[in-house]
């Protein structure tokens, strides 16, 4: 009986997925065939013409069948990133959200019946950049004026009294301050956080759904996160009103987060919650469009470092908590962290200091009230979101 012949190993699109085929594997062919076209006895050591020639082209196939394998892999949301990861959000018609700039109010002193031309330039000794937008005139001897950062980014969110010096000195303006912190600046949203977009953006077509809904708020720039809950019943449950919508959102300013709600709402269904913002419809007519911000649960933490000589400094941990949780740093930079109900987990953490490197050691304790602190995981209540702060992080050392 005759043995069946070797199954051919198929290299590219499969049944099975993408394979690519390895520099080992493109080496043992170009040889068998070099053996096949010059005989056995051909010397194709890594010393010889052929050898060295073999093995450079072998290389070169390699590399482009890692070229191919990223093409294909860059259709998928899970293993595509940067740009393809943008062609990718084209399916759901959603976009990366570009890093915003930074606002705030300016207070300018001076002579009175002197203008402040809009694009009036402010710096702060670090050298952020803001301008002013729209025209002003000193009277009473100051205006407040809007500015907003000429780049974008967190980094250009600062803290009170930071933008003092003038880019072109003006005659008739004495001095400038921002007497708040600029906030508003974010920088271009990660791979990371675009993939959780996506994936909660499934059915941003889906009409006047839960599902859509939650899409639309989430689509809107600086929403962290955001919960629908409906009630279809014709009784209040859990405080929600018969055949009504509960919108949850964290971040968002209230006209941008109203406007997604009547455009996505379905017709006849009250948009219920603690904070309402009138919206008008083509034809003149307003609606009250009701949702709730999300509360803020604040975390405590206190760590108990044992370092050593490559320790970056309590500001790069602090920093780390912060990127884990949630919450705004003394430079106004704010982190995006944890989302609605997610708790506070304390193994996650102990890996966000562990990982700053320099630590060879921590015990780790929360608390939500600053008081009473345990070695356990903070649990967060639904629609409610987990906050914390370099004021709220207390190091010591053993």
């Amino acid at each position: 009986m005759d043995k069946p012949e070797r199954e051919e190993i198929r290299y590219g699109v499969t049944p099975y997925g993408f394979r690519r085929k390895l520099y080992a594997e493109a080496l043992a062919e170009r040889m068998s065939r070099a053996k096949e076209v010059f005989g056995v006895n051909i010397d194709l050591s890594e010393t010889s013409f052929l050898g060295k020639l073999i093995r450079n082209m072998a290389w070169d196939e390699a590399g482009l069948w890692e070229r191919i394998e990223e093409v294909y892999f860059s259709a998928f949301v899970n293993s595509s990133e940067g740009t393809g990861l943008d062609n990718v959000g084209q399916y759901l018609t959603i976009t990366r959200r570009p890093a915003v700039k930074s606002k705030g109010i300016l207070t300018i002193k001076g002579v009175d019946g002197t203008k402040i031309p809009k694009g009036f330039r402010v710096t702060t000794k670090s050298g952020v950049i803001f301008e002013t937008t729209n025209d002003a005139v000193i009277t009473n001897g100051q205006v407040d004026v809007a500015i907003v950062s000429v780049a974008a980014g967190k980094s250009n969110n600062v803290a009170e009294n930071a933008v003092t010096e003038i880019v072109n000195p003006s005659f008739g303006i004495n001095s400038i301050v921002n007497v708040k912190a600029t906030e508003g600046g974010l920088d271009t949203e990660t791979d990371k956080e675009f993939r959780e977009r996506y994936k909660k953006s499934y059915s941003r077509g889906g009409g006047s759904t839960v599902p859509a809904l939650t899409a639309a708020l989430l689509d809107i720039d600086s929403v962290v996160d955001a919960e629908v809950v409906e009630n279809v019943t014709m009784e209040t449950v859990n405080g929600i009103p018969p055949k009504s919508v509960a919108c949850y959102v964290f971040g968002g300013s209230d006209e941008a987060v109203a406007e997604a709600i009547f455009q996505n709402k379905a017709a006849g269904i009250e948009a219920f919650g603690d904070h309402y913002v009138d919206q008008e419809d083509t034809k003149g007519r307003k609606h009250k469009i009701g949702f709730t911000r999300a509360k803020v649960e604040d975390v405590y933490v206190n760590l108990k470092l044992l370092k050593d000589e490559n320790y970056k400094g309590d500001d790069a941990v602090k920093r780390a908590v912060l990127n884990y949780i949630g919450g705004i740093d003394e430079d106004g930079i704010e982190y995006a962290g944890l989302k609605l109900g997610n708790d506070v987990v304390l193994s996650k953490v102990i890996g966000a200091v562990m990982c700053m490197g320099g630590v060879t050691d921590v015990a780790v304790e929360l608390s939500k009230d600053g008081k009473i602190y345990n070695e356990s995981t903070v649990e967060i209540p639904k629609n409610h979101i987990a906050r914390t702060a370099p004021s709220k992080v207390m190091i010591r050392y053993v």
